[in-house]
């Protein structure tokens, strides 16, 4: 008999997707045989595992013939299937899509939930938009959420965006953001802490910031303002999450005690100076698994366009997009899945899961980088946290 943690959302891949199993698991007891199992402890996989499911929480996972099946318990075969976590997308701007349109207008409950649905499809439990959300909208939709008014799905979290005037998100972004004015702007440190204090006070507990000035093309936040908001937000155990997207910016959020790096650093070799910094600080370092967008749509692949509405699929826009990932490597810092060029991206995420490495699996790097260290290490969402599971192996 041994211990394991697994969230208390499970991804079953292949069936219809996790919203659907945990309504279902609420019915009663199920118990899901044959498939095979990560725990996102780091231990090899069951090869051919039982997992029971009780009252929607998971009571005992294993080998097969070493759980105990309670009597009358529903079975599903699961064989040729694999079980793990479910992911946490820590990075992810919704509700302005409409895959048709993309915009403010398209920012509604109802939009923003099918969003989280579709995250559940992938496999994601809980998603975390960028400092993008506006927060009135965002902190109601918590509440219906959390009160079970919406047809199960992703667990909707967001940061609140802090920003310098005019700066802040992308080119593209910001032109959603700025007409439901979802951002705190800031000129001075003392406006930042009031920003900080207005957070606070709505209960949020986590926000974003962003350095830099994009190559000359925004303006950046200076450091005497970012300084005062990560100290404040640190005063009202509030974490920060930076958009740093090079060297400077990594090194700079780091010093000021950042939390979490939002991005990589894009086309430049990391440096020696930096590595000491991230072993030292000990950042969640942010994969982008995919941003909303429709970027998304990549070689009308059925892993993404299983999920689209007839119009797109059949427009001929898929064929536009090029998966931008090139290189998928593990760097040997806690937390972190990184890539060389670009972030990997939901077809990404197939092609980690399907592919031979001579490195321990991609599936389980992606298990061990955004679904255990962010709940173990940082704690950062709620609906990842693991609960025990008694089980024999």
């Amino acid at each position: 008999m041994r211990t394991v943690r697994l969230s208390a959302v499970v991804v079953i891949a292949a069936l219809s997707g996790a919203a659907t199993l945990a309504q279902g698991a609420r019915a009663g007891v199920m118990v899901f045989e044959g498939a095979r199992i990560i725990d996102g402890n780091g231990g090899p996989p069951i090869t051919n595992g039982t997992l029971v499911v009780q009252d929607g929480r998971l009571v005992a996972v294993g080998a097969r013939g070493a759980v105990q099946v309670p009597a009358g318990a529903t079975r599903v075969d699961v064989s040729g299937k694999t079980i793990m976590p479910a992911m946490i997308n820590a990075h992810v701007h919704m509700g302005y899509e409409g895959y048709t349109t993309w915009g403010a207008r398209n920012h509604t409950p109802e939009n923003l939930l099918d969003h989280l649905q579709r995250e559940a499809f992938y496999g994601v439990g809980t998603a975390n938009d960028g400092g993008s959300a506006p927060v009135p909208l965002s902190l109601q939709f918590q509440q219906d959420q959390a009160a079970r008014n919406f047809p199960p799905a992703a667990q909707y979290w967001f940061n609140a965006g802090i920003v310098p005037p005019n700066g802040g998100p992308d080119s593209i972004l910001i032109k959603g953001t700025r007409p439901l004015h979802a951002n705190y702007e800031v000129i001075r440190a003392p406006e930042g802490r009031a920003a900080v204090q207005d957070v606070v006070a709505k209960n949020i507990t986590h926000l974003k910031i962003w350095l830099g000035d994009r190559g000359g093309s925004y303006p950046a936040m200076p450091w005497q303002v970012y300084d005062a908001i990560i100290e404040e937000a640190h005063k009202n155990k509030v974490r920060v999450h930076a958009h740093a997207t090079s060297i400077r910016d990594q090194k700079d959020a780091m010093r000021a005690g950042a939390d979490v790096l939002v991005h990589m650093v894009q086309n430049a070799p990391i440096d020696d100076e930096l590595a000491g910094l991230l072993r030292e600080k000990k950042p969640y370092w942010t994969t982008v698994i995919g941003l909303g967008d429709r970027t998304e749509v990549c070689e009308d692949s059925g892993f993404v366009t299983d999920t689209l509405p007839p119009p797109v699929v059949g427009s001929g826009v898929s064929s536009m997009y090029f998966d931008g990932m090139k290189s998928v490597k593990v760097l040997p810092f806690p937390g972190t899945l990184s890539t060389r060029i670009s972030p990997p991206r939901s077809r990404a995420i197939s092609r980690l899961i399907e592919s031979p490495s001579p490195v321990p699996p991609y599936s389980e790097a992606i298990v061990a980088s955004v679904c255990l260290n962010s709940v173990k290490r940082l704690a950062i969402f709620s609906g990842g946290m693991p609960i025990p599971v008694s089980a024999t192996r």
